[in-house]
């Protein structure tokens, strides 16, 4: 006999799973999110798959069918990604399509790359290292 959970239960599970793999598996945590259709979930689990896999990080947040949320998404991934990926993190932040969204995005790895700098005088260059 089937035992059918609530679809929050489920959800959470689902989520939970998918960020439980991320590091070990990413390719299952991938798949496991393609079911996902709740926009918070896959932004969440896009931030997680960030630290090992930033590009597959990217093609979960961009499978958010929602425009506002994508963008959400993508600023969320490219600040994430600022300290890390600086060049990933711009092109990310400059293909937003919510101009708003787009700025906070901008906005926030400037402040990044000047804290960068801030924290490491002999950057060539803020935000991109020696």
């Amino acid at each position: 006999m089937a035992v059918m959970l609530p679809s929050r239960l489920s959800l959470s599970l689902s989520v939970g799973v998918a960020e439980a793999l991320a590091a070990a598996d990413p390719g299952r945590a991938e798949r496991i999110a393609q079911s996902i259709t709740n926009a918070s979930a896959l932004a969440n689990l896009a931030k997680v798959l960030a630290a090992t896999d930033p590009a597959r990080a990217e093609r979960v947040a961009r499978s958010e069918t929602h425009e506002y949320s994508k963008a959400e998404s993508l600023r969320d991934l490219a600040e994430v990604l600022a300290g890390t990926d600086p060049g990933r993190a711009e092109r990310i932040a400059r293909s937003i399509t919510d101009e708003y969204l787009k700025a906070s995005a901008l906005t926030n790895l400037a402040r990044a790359a000047v804290q960068h700098a801030a924290d490491d005088p002999e950057a060539v260059e803020p935000g991109r290292g020696r």
